[in-house]
């Protein structure tokens, strides 16, 4: 840190300069800062070293401070406004210390209450409202009395107040509408003017004396007016007394004309005037005919020109004319003061006295060096604690003072405590022109950014918002909504309103604070999610349907209607799979994306058949023939059929159709040798009926017979609807109850014992899930375990199990909330890898101590116990899985 002395001359020994005198005169430096202890004015020393996590700050009353851990449980906490009229928030699970600002008045809970009124809760109210359990803290102000702070704006009426007190007119003019006595006409607008007014010529402003430019005076000589003994050389026409001078005894009688040395005198003829026709020096203008009339023609008029007769001026004229006296007023009558009195009565000091200079017993003047205000050029030989040139250290100087109201620019900054606000209030690092590049540390608060709203209206406070585009740098906003992919994914929730192309803040992961979750009935630990029906909206429900998105912005921590808190999370990014509408799965396609497609639409080969199921191709006979279904027509007859009717049939008969069913008949009924144009001679296979010219004869047909190119089936249009390659078996009428799509599994025999239902099976029958049922396990959740890779029963998150005991209870659990009574402590349990994320919430309901312990060397924050020695005092820790670092404190 460059820091200037100004300009001394000589030298000292040691430098002296505190910190206030460094950093007055220059308040930056680009070296870094280690400072071992902070002093807040001279009433409080801050610790030198960092305390533990949650640690606060504590006093000894003699303004030392020091880091220690306090329970809050029961502590005055701020929750916001509350409505006397509605009775909202509700107060039916308020805790003790919640302390509440009355907004509006009304009558309510047995008392009536005005608007700034307090409301405190002296106990918890679990879950009903007790009038006993409300505390009011009256901020009425009595209306018949003048409040100290509105410094008389209170009076009923501020001129009869001035009335009451004697004020004239006078006393709501400026003092500068007046003449102050003690500034002696000094405060004259124009001293030149007053000397006019008051008819006063040029000597008014010139000494009487016998010096240079002064005014002479006539003295009494003998009781004769003369000059003063002054050098009279320079008149003229004086000389001795001769026949051609005029003797000083005549008395000019000896003038030869007296008319003409009047004339030659520039005397007039009021010269030879009586004195009485003069106004008499020693009369004091008692002689004037009209006292009145010369006060007017000389524009002193008394009552209009010139103030009056008054006792107070007498009170002044009375006082002697005491050299470097001062007229004062003592509260009934002016006083004549010294100087060094009325000095005393301003409250000044020696130093008032003194003259400013660089003589000796001046007062020293800082002068302008190069822009600095530094000591003038004297001599600084007896100055102590100065050095040529200094080589403080900010340690040294700091041990020497190191308070200072001045802006200080470093370089970097280290230190071995905390950099703590002043006050309750938000504090900026860093500016928009000025931001920091890179930050090493836990963060404690929201993550936000800044970006402008381009919606075309206002949005408000926790609405959700998408990127629609970029303005500059700045990203673009608009209200996100899940029913299309153009209005999302959101990235956060809106930290305040925003009008429309104003400046929106948005939290895209941490706390979004006071916030009136009844907005959109947000209850208390419900998950957020983007509607899919309104723009900007939050929902407790997953939007349903293929149409809409889901997109988990977040979990509300505290339902309020003013002081609600959700945590945002989950920004940026909708769920990568979607709503899925019924008999529908999700399928990869081309492009390694899942698309939505129905069951119906996928063919059976897409399938691998591990179990051996029926596919196109396989042969009947791999089917269990449970219900005798004809292999083979071999054992059959013809005589089996329904539609057939055989008789003793005879060699040579045939079937024929009677108009009901098929009979057996002699050929010549039916047979085509019956026929009159049908000759058969002992018909041989293969044979083919063959037109001769006159009748059709069975006959052989050669190829050589046929005539023309042969045409392929595929030529023809297939209007009786043939089978053809490629067709599906639907086609074919099942005449023999073959098994096909669509058909039930139960028309296939179960040899392989396959499952017909889960009724008889459980959640251990499973290869992947193990658990040990019991009531230790009451209200578990199955959870999945990825280096086991196994479902096992867990404890649910958030759900504890009640245990109210008087003692150590030797194998603490997880999710178990323990009600404490009495003085023990409470051991938990041992700190394992996979129990990361676990809870325990332990309360003292009774007045003594409850000690919470680490197992073995495991610690709690950094500490191996935690005492709980106030009643109702809670604590909820959760296990890190780590050792010896297992337990936090939530």
């Amino acid at each position: 840190m460059a820091i200037k002395t100004d300009i001394l001359l000589g030298s000292g020994s040691t430098e002296t300069s505190t910190l206030d005198d460094v950093t007055t005169r220059g308040a930056t430096t680009t070296n870094a800062i280690t400072v071992g202890g902070v002093t807040v004015g001279t009433e409080y020393s801050l610790p030198t070293l960092d305390g533990s996590e949650n640690q606060v700050l504590k006093t000894d009353g003699n303004g030392s401070l020091s880091f220690t851990t306090i329970n809050v449980t029961g502590g005055l906490q701020y929750i916001g406004t509350f409505n006397a009229t509605t009775g909202l928030p509700s107060l039916a699970n308020a805790e003790k210390g919640d302390y509440y600002k009355i907004s509006t008045g009304g009558t309510i809970y047995g008392q009536t209450w005005d608007k700034n009124d307090s409301l405190l809760i002296n106990e918890d109210m679990g879950g009903s409202i007790t009038n006993s359990k409300i505390d009011k803290i009256d901020n009425t102000e009595p209306t018949n009395v003048l409040i100290t702070t509105n410094n008389l704006s209170d009076l009923d009426n501020a001129s009869t107040a001035r009335t009451n007190l004697g004020l004239g007119t006078a006393a709501t003019s400026a003092s500068t509408d007046f003449l102050q006595v003690s500034n002696n006409l000094s405060d004259l607008n124009n001293v030149a003017t007053a000397r006019t007014n008051l008819g006063l010529g040029t000597a008014a402003t010139v000494d009487t004396g016998t010096d240079i430019g002064d005014v002479v005076v006539l003295q009494d000589v003998g009781s004769v007016a003369k000059l003063p003994a002054v050098d009279g050389s320079l008149l003229t026409n004086i000389s001795a007394t001769d026949s051609t001078k005029l003797a000083i005894a005549n008395n000019l009688s000896d003038l030869n004309n007296v008319a003409t040395a009047r004339t030659n005198l520039g005397l007039g003829s009021a010269a030879t005037s009586a004195s009485t026709d003069f106004l008499q020096v020693s009369n004091n203008l008692s002689d004037l005919n009209n006292a009145s009339t010369a006060r007017t023609n000389l524009g002193v008029a008394i009552g209009s020109d010139v103030q009056a007769y008054d006792a107070q001026l007498t009170d002044i004229a009375s006082l002697a004319t005491t050299d470097s006296g001062f007229i004062v007023g003592n509260g009934s009558t002016f006083v004549l003061e010294s100087g060094a009195t009325v000095r005393t009565s301003l409250g000044l000091g020696t130093a008032a006295t003194e003259d400013h200079g660089t003589a000796t017993g001046d007062l020293v003047i800082l002068e302008d060096v190069s822009g600095v205000a530094g000591l003038p050029a004297v001599d600084g030989s007896q100055l102590i604690n100065i050095t040529a040139t200094s080589s403080d250290t900010l340690d040294d100087v700091t041990t020497r003072g190191a308070t200072t109201t001045n802006a200080i620019n470093v370089g970097t900054i280290t230190t071995s405590g905390d950099i703590l606000a002043d006050a309750d209030a938000s504090r900026t690092i860093g500016a928009e022109a000025t931001r920091f590049i890179t930050y090493h540390g836990d963060m404690n608060g929201a993550i936000r950014f800044k970006a402008k709203n381009n919606q075309g209206s206002a949005i408000t406070k926790g609405q959700a918002v998408y990127i629609s585009g970029v303005s500059g740098t700045v990203p673009e906003v608009k209200l996100a909504q899940a029913n299309s992919a153009l209005t999302m994914p959101a990235f956060g929730l809106a930290l305040a309103n925003a009008n429309d192309q104003a400046e929106v803040q948005v939290i895209t992961f941490g706390n979004l604070t006071d916030y009136n979750t009844t907005t959109y009935s947000l209850s208390a630990n419900d998950t957020v999610y983007i509607s899919a029906t309104t723009a900007g909206a939050l929902t407790n429900s997953a939007p349903s349907g293929e149409s809409n998105l889901i997109q988990n912005i977040g979990r509300v921590v505290r339902a309020d209607a003013s002081a609600g808190i959700i945590k945002v999370g989950g920004a940026g990014r909708s769920n990568a799979t979607p709503n899925l509408d019924q008999d529908k799965i999700f399928l990869g396609n081309a492009s390694n994306q899942s698309v939505s497609t129905a069951l119906s639409s996928i063919a059976l080969s897409s399938f691998n058949d591990d179990l051996s199921y029926l596919s196109s191709g396989d042969n009947v006979s791999v089917l269990t023939n449970d219900a005798g279904y004809l292999t083979g027509i071999t054992g059959e007859s013809i005589g089996d059929l329904s539609d057939v009717t055989v008789t003793s049939a005879a060699n040579g008969e045939v079937l024929s159709y009677n108009g009901t069913n098929w009979v057996n008949s002699a050929a010549s009924a039916g047979s085509l040798s019956g026929l009159s144009d049908v000759t058969i001679t002992s018909a041989a296979s293969g044979e083919v009926l063959k037109y001769n010219g006159t009748a059709w004869v069975d006959a052989q047909l050669a190829y050589s017979e046929l005539s023309g190119t042969p045409t392929n089936v595929s030529t023809f249009t297939n209007d009786a609807n043939y089978v053809a390659s490629g067709d599906n078996v639907s086609v074919l009428t099942n005449d023999a109850n073959y098994v096909a799509s669509g058909d039930n599994v139960s028309v296939l025999t179960n040899d392989a014992g396959y499952l017909t239902g889960i009724t008889g099976e459980s959640l251990n029958d499973l290869s992947d899930v193990s658990f040990t049922a019991g009531v230790g396990i009451d209200n578990y959740v199955l959870t999945y375990d990825h280096s086991t890779t196994s479902w096992g029963a867990e404890s649910a998150p958030g759900v504890y199990t009640y245990s109210a005991i008087t003692a150590d209870p030797s194998s603490a659990q997880y999710s178990y909330h323990y009600s404490c009574t009495g003085t023990f402590t409470l051991t938990l349990p041992a700190s394992a890898s996979g129990d990361a994320g676990k809870e325990i919430r332990i309360k003292n309901m009774g007045t003594g101590t409850i000690t919470v312990d680490g197992n073995a060397s495991e610690t709690i924050d950094g500490q191996t116990t935690i005492d709980l020695d106030t009643q109702y005092s809670s604590i909820t820790l959760i296990a890190t899985g780590n050792t010896p670092a297992a337990w936090e404190i939530v």
